[in-house]
């Protein structure tokens, strides 16, 4: 599968809209966790700010995704933030995959 497939592919799993306040606090708590456990900085929120921030406008919509149960049990399971506009998936950030 191509990375464009995959990316439209992330608009099946969308879960949870987002605000851009709730997403910055989303990946400051990925940041957070990132330098508790490795000791140092993930790059979460610059990498949101640089990827998704950057990319929007008006009328964007950011929401959580989530690969389906199977996805996760068929090794295939992704989850993070996409950045949609006019209902397709322009990019997103995979915050975890298996």
């Amino acid at each position: 599968m191509s990375s464009v497939d995959q990316v439209r592919n992330a608009g099946g799993y969308l879960r949870k809209r987002l605000t851009l306040e709730q997403a910055e606090a989303h990946f400051a708590k990925l940041e957070r966790d990132t330098i508790a456990l490795l000791g140092h900085s993930g790059g979460w929120v610059e990498n949101f700010r640089k990827e998704i921030v950057a990319a929007m406008v008006p009328g964007d919509e950011l929401w959580l995704f989530d690969s389906q149960p199977g996805g996760w049990a068929n090794l295939g399971g992704e989850r993070g933030v996409a950045l949609v506009r006019d209902r397709w998936v322009v990019t997103r950030i995979v915050e975890c995959r298996n």
